[in-house]
C-alpha cells in the first residue's frame, strides 16, 4: 500500500467538506471508534492497487448496492455503502434515505461510498442508490434512524418582566411572543406588554438576539409603529426582517441588516380593483368579495381592497415561487383576504378570500422534488399554509386548524362548482367566494391533541408556524403546551417535544422531560451542523432552543 496515495486520499476527500462538517466528523470521530472503524475501511479501499480499480462508473453495467454499515445511527453520523460500478466521481451519485431524504456523498470508489445520515424520519428506513440516469437501487435491509433532542434556554428567568437594555442574555427577563431568525443566526423576537425593573410598563418591543456574543438588545419600539402580535419574518434572498401591521392598513416595516436593522417603513401605493383581471369573460356580476350576484345588479370589481376597519395583516411573507410579497388581511367579520404585492412598485391586489379569522401563523412550504430542486413548478413553494388560532374571531368551521391554498389560484369555489355546497360544509353563501383551492387539512372534529395522518389530527390554539428546508412544518401548539411537527411530504403529525395537555412546572432536558406553557413563536434553522429549532415560550417567560441530534 502507498502510503503517500493515502495521505492524499484523505486530504482529497477532507478538503471538499465544509469547514463547520469537517469540525463535526473529527468530533465523530473522537468518540465514535464503530464510526472510525467505518472511515478506516473506506481510506484502506480507496488505497488498493490502481490495477483493482475501475475509476470510471460504467453505464453499460448494473449498479450493486448491497449492503452497509453501521445499521444504525443518526443525523450527520458516517455510512459506508458497498456495492459495485459506483465510479470515482461523487457528483453523478445520489444517496437517499426514505426515499425522499438525501444523503452528502463524501467520497465513492467503484466498490464503496462514505456517505454521512441525513435527517430521515425516525425509524427504520430504505436506503437507495442511484448513479447517473442509472435506476435507483434499494439495498435488501433497512436503515435503524434514532434521533433525540435537547432542550435549554437561551434567556429568561420565568419571571413577567421586561429588562433587557443591559445587554446580556444570561440576565434578560421578557415577555416573548413571536420569534424569526435570519441566515446568520440572529434571533429576533416580539415582546410584549410588561413591568421594566423599576415599575413602568415597557411596551411592545422588537429584539435581536445574538448566542455566540451573549448579547440582547432593542431595533424597534411601540412609538414606531411596531406591535407584537405581528411575527417578524425573513426573506429568505435579502435577509430583511418583514412585519405587517395590527392597525394601519397599508403598512408594513422592513429592517435591513446592512444599515444594522434600521426600520423603513413601505406602504401599498395602489390596490388593482379594476374588475376582473384573471377573467374578464366570466358571466355574472361581482360582490367585491370573490361571489357572483343576479344580473342586473350595479358592477362591482371581483375583490374589494380590504375595509379600513378591519384591516389586521400581522405577516409579510416572501413567496420564492414566483418573488411577490403575501399577506392576509382580517381577523373577523368576513374579510380574510389574500393580497399579493409586487416588491418592486409596492401595487398590491386581492387574489381571493379565506374565512375569516386571526392567523398568527403563515408561512410557505419549502418543499423542492430532490431530484429537479431548480424547477419550482415541481416544487410546493406556491403553497401557503395557515394556523386557524381559535380564539379570535376564527369560523367555527377553521377554528384550532391548519389550512392550506395555492396561491396560483384565481377561482373561487362558486366558479370553481358553482352555487353548491361550499369546502367547509358551512351554511349560506359566504364561502362561495373563497379560494377554490382553499382547504382544512387537520381533523374538523374541533380542539384537541391526536397524533397520525393529518387529516385527523387535532390542534388547540396553534400559533406561529415554520418550514425547515425540507418540508417539515413545526407549529407552536400554544394550549396544548407543545410543539408539533408535521412531515408534509408524508401527511404525518407527531409530537416533537413537550408533554401535551400537561402544564407543569418549567424543565430543561431531553423531549421526554422538557416542558412548555403556552408556546407562541416557532422558527427552525438549518446549519452546517445542527437542526435547531427556537421557540417563544410565552407561559414560561423564556425563549427556548430545541437541538435536534
Amino acid at each position: 500500500m502507498n502510503v503517500m496515495y493515502c495521505n492524499c486520499v484523505i486530504i482529497n476527500c477532507l478538503i471538499k467538506i465544509k469547514k463547520k462538517q469537517m469540525k463535526y466528523l473529527f468530533k465523530k470521530l473522537a468518540w465514535r471508534l464503530p464510526l472510525a472503524v467505518v472511515v478506516l475501511s473506506f481510506v484502506l479501499m480507496t488505497c488498493q492497487d490502481d490495477k483493482k480499480r475501475t475509476g470510471e462508473h460504467d453505464p453499460n453495467l448494473p449498479v450493486l448496492a448491497y449492503s452497509f454499515q453501521p445499521d444504525s445511527g443518526r443525523i450527520r453520523d458516517q455510512f459506508l455503502i458497498n456495492g459495485k460500478n459506483f465510479g470515482n466521481d461523487k457528483s453523478i451519485v445520489k444517496v437517499f434515505f426514505n426515499e425522499i431524504d438525501e444523503a452528502l456523498v463524501i467520497g465513492c470508489s467503484d466498490e464503496q461510498m462514505l456517505v454521512l445520515v441525513p435527517r430521515t424520519t425516525e425509524g427504520r428506513v430504505e436506503v437507495s442508490v442511484q448513479v447517473g440516469n442509472q435506476p435507483k437501487q434499494i439495498l435488501p435491509i433497512q436503515f435503524k434512524y434514532k434521533s433525540s433532542r435537547q432542550v435549554s434556554t437561551v434567556t429568561g428567568s420565568g419571571e413577567n418582566i421586561n429588562d433587557f437594555d443591559h445587554g446580556l442574555l444570561d440576565r434578560g427577563k421578557l415577555n416573548p411572543v413571536y420569534i424569526g431568525i435570519d441566515q446568520n443566526e440572529n434571533i429576533f423576537v416580539t415582546v410584549g406588554e410588561a413591568p421594566g425593573p423599576d415599575g413602568s410598563t415597557i411596551y411592545d418591543r422588537l429584539v435581536l438576539i445574538n448566542e455566540e456574543e451573549n448579547s440582547i438588545r432593542t431595533l424597534l419600539t411601540r412609538d414606531q409603529g411596531f406591535t407584537h402580535r405581528c411575527p417578524p419574518n425573513v426573506h429568505p434572498v435579502s435577509n430583511w426582517v418583514m412585519l405587517g401591521h395590527e392597525s394601519v392598513r397599508d403598512r408594513f416595516l422592513l429592517l435591513d441588516p446592512k444599515s444594522n436593522w434600521a426600520p423603513t417603513l413601505c406602504f401599498i401605493k395602489n390596490w388593482n380593483v379594476s374588475g376582473n383581471p384573471d377573467n374578464p369573460d366570466a358571466v355574472g356580476q361581482w360582490d367585491g368579495m370573490g361571489r357572483m350576484t343576479e344580473p342586473g345588479t350595479p358592477p362591482q370589481s371581483k375583490f374589494s381592497e380590504p375595509i379600513s376597519t378591519d384591516c389586521q395583516h400581522y405577516s409579510l411573507l416572501y413567496c420564492e415561487y414566483d418573488g411577490y410579497y403575501y399577506t392576509r388581511y382580517g381577523r373577523a367579520n368576513n374579510n380574510g383576504q389574500i393580497v399579493r404585492i409586487d416588491p418592486n412598485t409596492w401595487n398590491a391586489e386581492v387574489i381571493g378570500m379565506t374565512p375569516p379569522g386571526a392567523t398568527y401563523g403563515m408561512a410557505f412550504n419549502t418543499w423542492r422534488d430532490p431530484s429537479d430542486p431548480d424547477d419550482l413548478d415541481k416544487s410546493r413553494t406556491w403553497e401557503m399554509w395557515m394556523a386557524y388560532a381559535g380564539d379570535d374571531g376564527a369560523s367555527a368551521l377553521v377554528m384550532n386548524s391548519l389550512c392550506t391554498l395555492d396561491i396560483r389560484d384565481r377561482k373561487t369555489w362558486q366558479e370553481a362548482n358553482g352555487d353548491v355546497s361550499n369546502p367547509l360544509g358551512g351554511q349560506g353563501d359566504v364561502y362561495y367566494g373563497i379560494m377554490s383551492s382553499f382547504k382544512r387539512v387537520t381533523s374538523d372534529q374541533g380542539r384537541g391533541h391526536r397524533d397520525g395522518l393529518i387529516a385527523q389530527a387535532q390542534f388547540a390554539g396553534p400559533r406561529q408556524i415554520s418550514f425547515d428546508n425540507s418540508g417539515i412544518c413545526y407549529v407552536g401548539d400554544s394550549y396544548n403546551h407543545c410543539i408539533r411537527k408535521i412531515d408534509t411530504r408524508t401527511g404525518i403529525v407527531s409530537n416533537y417535544v413537550g408533554i401535551p395537555g400537561v402544564n407543569t412546572p418549567f424543565s430543561d432536558g431531553n423531549e421526554k422531560d422538557a416542558t412548555f406553557r403556552e408556546v407562541h413563536g416557532i422558527v427552525s434553522i438549518v446549519t452546517a451542523t445542527d437542526y435547531l429549532i427556537y421557540a417563544s415560550d410565552w407561559g414560561n417567560r423564556r425563549i427556548r432552543k430545541i437541538a435536534e441530534e
